[in-house]
């Protein structure tokens, strides 16, 4: 079963970062005992992908792969495709005594991790690794010990550990409760609240709640780059009207009003991607006399999607070309200094003093 799911998620990977998967995945070495040069020599004829899934597959026949090196291959692929997924953020607080004590390993964390997770009596397989200053967690859990292994009981997460926020993916309902409580206590956390914000990249995701809170990640520059850079390395000019100087605007002062106005909203840097935005309005219908009592007061949702490969971006660009108008509402124009991305609309209630 373990052998089918190994082939399964090898296909899913593109010929070229199976090199790195014959590097870094311990099964080949440990398990299915493969020569790393034969493999990638697979990899460099013809028709490379199927010939080194191939020899994967004729060595898996006589080996027995474990739940762990499952597990494993799963988060290299994770690591390598993590826009496959959709991210949840949650921000941790009620910092205890023990998270001034830094870690000494990811090997220790995960430890710990799997110690909180023996104490809800589940079976399950936990695997970290750090890749560019964060943790990737991956947890499978399992209610039953005689129920079989399965991909799709995976739960993926990512810390920073510098920061107060961890992204979560495919967490299901059913283990919701211990899956955060076993995180807050390896991390050393007691509160973990769910944000209003998700998405698929999980370095814009960190950019715009950090952005929030006014800090940054590690090396990465801050999310208002003054002067933004283009693919070939050139700065790109922040001001291209200087070159028609000899030009007149008529319309000058309201497109410096509308420049003004998006430098301070999203500012003068390439945005973060956030690949949908969602509004969803709850209000009474009010239809009058002209429909039956019973209708009237009832609740009507409805729900817009904004979507796209970078929803931020576009949001600007529509400003600037003119078919928004400036200034642009709150929650067009804020979403990254709110972190957030699902809103939601409710009639006001009318407050009166006692």
């Amino acid at each position: 079963m373990n052998s089918q799911t190994v082939i399964r998620l090898l296909k899913r990977f593109k010929g070229r970062d199976l090199r790195s998967v014959a590097s870094n995945w311990s099964a080949f070495r440990r398990t299915i005992r493969l020569p790393i040069d034969h493999l990638v020599e697979e990899l460099n004829g013809p028709n490379g992908k199927r010939r080194f899934i191939s020899a994967v597959s004729k060595a898996l026949r006589k080996r027995v792969i474990s739940d762990r090196d499952v597990g494993e291959l799963d988060l290299l692929y994770l690591i390598s495709y993590s826009k496959s997924r959709t991210w949840s953020v949650y921000r941790m607080e009620g910092v205890t005594e023990k998270r001034r004590l830094p870690f000494k390993s990811p090997e220790q964390f995960q430890k710990q991790l799997e110690k909180n997770l023996d104490d809800y009596r589940f079976k399950h397989v936990v695997i970290t690794s750090m890749r560019d200053e964060a943790v990737w967690i991956y947890v499978n859990i399992t209610d039953k010990k005689k129920k079989p292994f399965s991909l799709g009981n995976a739960v993926y997460a990512v810390h920073y550990f510098n920061t107060d926020y961890i992204c979560i993916a495919n967490l299901k309902a059913s283990f919701r409760l211990y899956v955060c409580q076993a995180l807050l206590a390896a991390l050393r956390y007691n509160i973990m609240t769910l944000q209003e914000l998700e998405g698929r990249c999980v370095k814009s995701l960190m950019d715009i709640v950090l952005h929030k809170d006014n800090q940054e990640l590690g090396n990465s520059p801050p999310l208002d780059n003054k002067f933004p850079v283009s693919s070939k390395g050139k700065a790109l000019d922040s001001d291209p009207e200087e070159f028609h100087h000899r030009i007149k605007q008529e319309n000058g002062p309201e497109k410096r009003r509308c420049k003004e106005f998006l430098e301070n909203r999203f500012g003068s840097g390439e945005q973060p991607t956030l690949e949908k935005v969602t509004f969803t309005l709850e209000t009474n219908f009010h239809g009058g006399n002209h429909v039956p009592s019973e209708i009237n007061n009832t609740i009507v949702r409805c729900k817009v999607k904004f979507a796209g490969p970078n929803v931020l971006e576009g949001l600007k660009n529509l400003a600037a070309a003119g078919v928004a108008d400036v200034p642009m509402k709150d929650h067009l124009s804020r979403i990254k200094s709110l972190a957030r991305n699902k809103f939601r609309f409710v009639p006001r209630v009318n407050c009166t003093q006692p």
